[in-house]
C-alpha cells in the first residue's frame, strides 16, 4: 500500500513490520479514527526474525496497515539486525520524511533491549533533523521537517524510562 506525494499528520517509522502494530498500533488507529492522515514505515523487512517470511510478514503488515486505518505502508527494506546509524541508513528516511511530509513522527525511544530498535529510534531522529537541512541531499527530496518527534517504547523490566505521556485508547472517540 504505497501513496506518494501526500502530507500526513503523522508518520510511524520503526524497525520490523510488526513494531508500529505493536508498540503504537492503539495510538495509531485512534488517530486514523479522529480524522488524521497517517503512514507507517518499516526500516527493514523483517527477514532475520525467527517468526515468518519476509513475505508473510509483509502480508501481516499490509493487513495490519488496513486495520489501523494507515492510509499508507511502506518497507525501506533496509538490513534487518544490521541496522546502524550511517548516512546509509539515514539517507532513505530522509527520502521517506520529504515525500510524506507527515506533521509528527512516531519513533521507538532509543533505550531498547533490541538493537534494531535503539538503531531505529536514533536513525529516525537523525534523519528527521537532516530532512530540514536544504543543502543536504537535495536529490532526496525538498526539505522538510517534522514538526513534532514523539518517541515511543515498551515497557519492560529492561526499561527504565518513564513516559512523560500515555494515550488512552479504551474509549472511543477521544
Amino acid at each position: 500500500m504505497i501513496v506518494s506525494g501526500h502530507d500526513f499528520d503523522i508518520a510511524a517509522i520503526c524497525a520490523h513490520p510488526d513494531d508500529a502494530d505493536l508498540i503504537m498500533g492503539g495510538t495509531l488507529a485512534l488517530q486514523s479514527r479522529l480524522g488524521r492522515r497517517v503512514a507507517i514505515v518499516d526500516l527493514t523487512r523483517g527477514e532475520s526474525g525467527s517468526r515468518g517470511t519476509p513475505e508473510t510478514r509483509a502480508a501481516e503488515a499490509d493487513a495490519a496497515a488496513r486495520v489501523l486505518g494507515a492510509a499508507h505502508r511502506e518497507s525501506l527494506g533496509l538490513p534487518d539486525s544490521s541496522l546502524e546509524v550511517c548516512a546509509a541508513h539515514k539517507d532513505p528516511v530522509v527520502q521517506a520524511i520529504r515525500r510524506l511530509r507527515p506533521r509528527t513522527v512516531i519513533l521507538q525511544h532509543w533505550q531498547q533491549r533490541h538493537p534494531d530498535h535503539a538503531h531505529a529510534g536514533r536513525i529516525v531522529y537523525e534523519a528527521a533533523f537532516l530532512a530540514g537541512l536544504r543543502n543536504y541531499r537535495p536529490d532526496l527530496g525538498e526539505a522538510y521537517r517534522p514538526f513534532k518527534l514523539v518517541y515511543c517504547l515498551a515497557l519492560t523490566e529492561q526499561n527504565d524510562v518513564v513516559p512523560t505521556f500515555v494515550v488512552d485508547v479504551t474509549r472511543p472517540g477521544r
